[in-house]
C-alpha cells in the first residue's frame, strides 16, 4: 500500500495543508484564511481556535482529492509561526487570544527584565535577547495585566504545539522553537527553573521539549471525527526510547503495531490497546520499566518474543484464550 504523509503549516494569515509521498512529491494542497487582530498600537493578535478551524477545512479538503486515501497516512507533520503564548487550561481551552510575533505591547516588561536580570544574563542561557516579540515577556504581560487569566493558565503553548494538541490530546513543545522561552537553556536544550523563577515564572508552565522529528502521540478519536484522519498503524520503532511518554491510548482505527514501537519507552506507565489488535510483535514494549496498566484484548491471537521483556512492575496479564 501507499504511504503518505500530511504536513500543517500555520502561517501569520494562512495555513497551508499538503500531503506528499515519501519521494516528497505534493499529492494534494490546500490554504485557508484566517483573521489577524489589530486592537490596541502594538497590539497584534490572533485567535487559534481559529487556525484550526481552517486546518480542519484544509485537511478535509486534501484527504478528499484525487490519488489520496486517507487510511494511506502514516505520519504528520506540524509547523507554524513562532513567539505565540497561548494560554490553556487544562482541558486545552484557550483562554484568550494569543499575542503573535508582531505584537510589541511588552516593551515595559522588557526593560523591567533586562534591567533587574541582566541582558547579558538572560542571553547566556537563552543565546536570544529578551524582547517583546517573543514568548516569554508575553507571558509576563499576561502575569501583569490579566492575572485572572494567568491563574488559570496551565500550560503556555505555541502554534504547532496548539495544533498537535488538537490532534493528539498532548502537550508538547518543539526544541526549534524553545529559543523565544528564555529560560530555555540553549545549551542543555532544556529549561532552567532558577532563570524562570528570577522572571517571575515556572518551568511548570511550559509543555516538556520534543525534539522536531521525535513523534509526540496518536490521532484522537475526537480529532479523526473533526477533521476525518485515520491512523491504522503503528510502525516499527515509533515510540523507541520516548523518556517522555507516560500514558497512551491508541484507538481503535489501528490495526497493527510493529514490532519494538514503545522500545524503551522507560517512563510509559499505561497503555490501553484498540479492542481489534489481532498481535503484539516481539520486543513491543521491551523494557517499559514502569508499565503496570494494560489489557490485552480478547481479539489478540499471537505475543511474541519478548513483548514484555523487563516490564517489572505488571504484576499480572489476563491473556486471551
Amino acid at each position: 500500500m501507499i504511504e503518505l504523509l500530511l504536513g500543517i503549516d500555520i502561517g501569520t494569515s494562512a495555513c497551508k495543508i499538503a500531503v506528499f509521498n515519501k519521494q516528497g512529491q505534493v499529492i494534494a494542497s490546500a490554504t485557508e484564511t484566517y483573521p489577524v487582530y489589530y486592537p490596541k498600537k502594538g497590539w497584534v493578535e490572533q485567535n487559534p481556535n481559529e487556525w484550526w478551524e481552517a486546518i480542519v477545512k484544509g485537511i478535509k479538503i486534501v484527504l478528499s482529492s484525487a490519488g489520496v486515501k486517507k487510511d494511506a497516512i502514516v505520519g504528520i507533520g506540524v509547523d507554524g509561526q513562532s513567539w505565540s503564548a497561548i494560554p490553556v487550561d487544562k482541558e486545552g481551552n484557550v483562554l484568550v487570544n494569543t499575542p503573535i510575533w508582531m505584537d510589541t505591547r511588552a516593551r515595559d516588561i522588557c526593560e523591567e527584565i533586562n534591567g533587574k536580570i541582566g541582558e547579558d544574563e538572560i542571553f547566556k542561557i537563552a543565546g536570544n535577547s529578551f524582547l517583546p516579540s517573543y514568548s516569554t515577556p508575553k507571558m509576563l504581560w499576561l502575569k501583569k495585566h490579566k492575572p485572572e487569566i494567568f491563574g488559570k493558565t496551565y500550560k503556555f503553548l505555541q502554534s504547532n504545539s496548539y495544533i498537535v494538541y488538537k490532534l493528539t490530546g498532548n502537550m508538547t513543545q518543539d526544541m526549534s522553537q524553545g529559543y523565544g522561552i528564555h529560560f530555555f537553556d540553549c545549551r542543555r536544550l532544556n529549561y532552567d527553573e532558577k532563570l524562570a523563577k528570577e522572571m517571575g515564572l515556572s518551568t511548570e508552565l511550559v509543555p516538556p521539549v520534543y525534539e522536531c522529528d521525535e513523534i509526540v502521540g496518536l490521532v484522537t478519536a475526537k480529532a479523526v471525527g473533526t477533521a476525518q484522519i485515520t491512523v491504522t498503524s503503528i510502525e516499527n520503532y515509533a515510540f523507541a526510547s520516548n523518556k517522555s511518554l507516560v500514558s497512551i491510548v491508541i484507538p481503535n482505527s489501528v490495526t497493527s503495531i510493529g514490532y519494538n514501537a514503545f522500545y524503551r519507552c522507560s517512563n510509559l506507565q499505561s497503555v490501553t490497546l484498540p479492542n481489534n489488535i489481532q498481535s503484539i510483535e516481539n520486543d513491543t514494549f521491551y523494557e517499559c520499566t514502569k508499565l503496570t496498566n494494560i489489557t490485552i484484548p480478547e481479539t489478540v491471537t499471537n505475543i511474541g518474543n519478548s513483548a514484555f521483556y523487563n516490564c517489572n512492575r505488571i504484576s499480572s496479564i489476563n491473556i486471551p484464550n
